[in-house]
C-alpha cells in the first residue's frame, strides 16, 4: 500500500511558495535504477520547487508501485550555497518486492475461474514487467504471457508485448433465453503496442496483433486468421489512496483489418472513482464497442464474471455493446491488517446489432456486497455480491471472488 507522504510542518502558504533544492537525495534503493528514479522524480538540484510540486513529484512514484512507501522532506543542510535559502530534498523510498503471485478465483450464475500465475514487475531494475498467467475457466484452459516497460529512458517511450492461447466454450443465447447454438474456440494471438506518453496523463499508442481461430461448430467457419493495425489513446490517471482509489482514465482503442477474415472495431472505457471523506469510494466505469464482424464467433458477449454479474456468460451478445457498473463501497471496519467494506452496486449493458439499438437496456441489476481486504497484502480483496435482476426477475444471484470486481 503507497503511503502518504509526511510533509515538514507548513502552512497552506507555504505550499505555494517555492524552496530553491540545493540537492535531491534518494535513500532506500536497492534495486531499481537511480537513473529511473530521477526520470520520474523529474527534480534536480538548483530547481525551485513548492511543496505541492515536490508532492506531485513523489506520487509519481508511488504511481510505478515499485515501492510500498515514498515519504520526503526537506531538510535544512546546504550544500552549495551560503545563503540559507536552498535545501536538501531527501526522498526516502521502500521498494516492493517484484516477484508477486497472480491468483484468482471467482464463481457466479454456475461459472467458475482459477487463475493462477506469477510477474515480476522490475526486470533489470527499469520497473519492466514480465509476466505468466494460466486461466482454467469452466473446463477450458487458457495461458498468457506478456511484457509492460513502461519507459525506455531516456525517452517517454512505452512498449507493450503479449501472446497467448485461449479456450473458450459459448452458447448463442436468442433474446428470449432459448439456446440457439453453440461453438467452442481456440484462438492462438500475439499482439503488441509501442507509444508515448505525451503528458504525465496521456498518452498515445499505434498497435499491431495476430490471430489464428478454430472453432468447433455448425454454425460457424472451421477457421479465422486475423492481422491488425490500430491506434490506442488513454487520458488520465487513477492514484491509490490505502485500499481505495481517486481519479479517472479514458481509453478508446481501434483497429482494422490488414488481411481477410477480420473485422473493424473500435472499445473505449471510461472509469472514475472518487475518495471521500470516511475512506467512502464511490465507483463507475462504461464500456463500449462497435465491430463489424463475419460472423457471431466476433461479437461482445455480456454477462458471465466480468460485466454484468447477475447474468450468465455470453446471455447477451451482438456486434456493438456497452456495459455500465457503479458501486458505493463504505467500510465498517479498518484495521492494519484487514478492513470490511460493504457495497451497493448497480449494474445495466446491452448488445444490439447497431448503436441505434442502445437506447434499448437488456439488464438491469441492482445488489449488495461485501469486501475483506488485506491492505498489507497488496490491497488482496475477497468479494461476495447478491444481485437481483428488474428485467429478468427471480430469486438472488450470488457470485464471489477475488479483488475488486473493477
Amino acid at each position: 500500500m503507497a503511503s502518504i507522504a509526511v510533509l515538514p510542518p507548513a502552512s497552506a502558504e507555504s505550499d505555494s511558495v517555492a524552496t530553491v533544492l540545493s540537492a535531491v537525495v534518494v535513500d532506500g534503493v536497492v534495486d531499481t535504477r537511480r537513473a529511473l528514479v530521477d526520470a520520474t522524480l523529474d527534480l534536480d538540484a538548483g530547481q525551485s520547487a513548492t511543496n505541492a510540486e515536490i508532492e506531485a513529484a513523489a506520487q509519481r512514484l508511488r504511481d510505478t508501485k515499485l515501492f510500498d512507501s515514498v515519504v520526503w522532506t526537506l531538510d535544512d543542510e546546504t550544500i552549495g550555497r551560503s545563503d540559507g535559502r536552498a535545501r536538501v530534498l531527501r526522498v526516502i523510498v521502500d521498494e516492493r518486492a517484484s516477484v508477486q503471485p497472480i491468483v484468482g478465483l471467482d464463481r457466479g450464475r454456475g461459472q467458475s475461474r482459477l487463475v493462477v500465475g506469477v510477474r515480476e514487475t522490475h526486470a533489470l531494475g527499469l520497473g519492466i514487467e514480465l509476466g505468466l498467467r494460466v486461466e482454467r475457466l469452466d473446463g477450458n484452459s487458457s495461458v498468457e504471457a506478456w511484457m509492460h516497460h513502461p519507459r525506455v529512458l531516456p525517452t517517454r517511450i512505452y512498449v507493450d508485448l503479449a501472446a497467448g492461447y485461449v479456450h473458450r466454450s459459448r452458447l448463442l443465447f436468442a433474446k428470449g433465453g432459448e439456446v440457439e447454438a453453440g461453438f467452442e474456440r481456440q484462438r492462438r494471438y500475439a499482439a503488441a503496442e509501442v507509444g508515448v506518453q505525451v503528458w504525465r496523463t496521456l498518452r498515445v499508442g499505434a498497435t499491431a496483433a495476430t490471430r489464428f481461430d478454430h472453432y468447433t461448430s455448425d454454425v460457424l467457419p472451421e477457421v479465422a486468421r486475423a492481422v491488425e493495425v490500430g491506434a490506442a489513446l488513454t487520458l488520465g490517471r487513477l492514484r491509490a489512496v490505502g485500499f481505495n482509489y481517486h481519479g479517472a482514465t479514458a481509453s478508446l482503442r481501434g483497429a482494422t483489418p490488414v488481411v481477410t477474415d477480420t473485422l473493424n472495431h473500435a472499445e473505449g472505457e471510461l472509469i472514475g472513482m472518487l475518495d471521500l471523506p470516511l475512506r467512502i469510494n464511490l465507483a463507475a466505469r462504461l464500456q463500449a464497442g462497435v465491430a463489424a464482424p463475419t460472423h457471431p464467433g466476433d461479437d461482445y458477449f455480456l454477462g458471465g464474471l466480468d460485466q454484468l454479474r447477475t447474468l450468465g456468460d455470453g446471455r447477451f451478445h451482438g456486434p456493438t455493446s456497452w456495459v455500465a457498473n457503479a458501486e458505493v463501497r463504505v467500510p465498517s471496519l479498518v484495521l492494519p491488517w484487514v478492513a470490511l467494506q460493504h457495497v451497493a452496486f448497480v449494474d445495466a449493458g446491452r448488445a444490439a446489432p447497431s448503436v441505434n439499438g442502445w437506447g434499448v437496456v437488456d439488464d438491469v441489476a441492482g445488489g449488495i456486497g461485501l469486501r475483506v481486504i488485506a491492505p498489507k497484502v497488496g490491497n488482496l480483496a475477497v468479494r461476495l455480491d447478491v444481485g437481483w435482476s428488474v428485467l429478468d426477475p427471480g430469486p438472488p444471484r450470488i457470485s464471489f471472488g477475488t479483488g475488486q470486481f473493477f
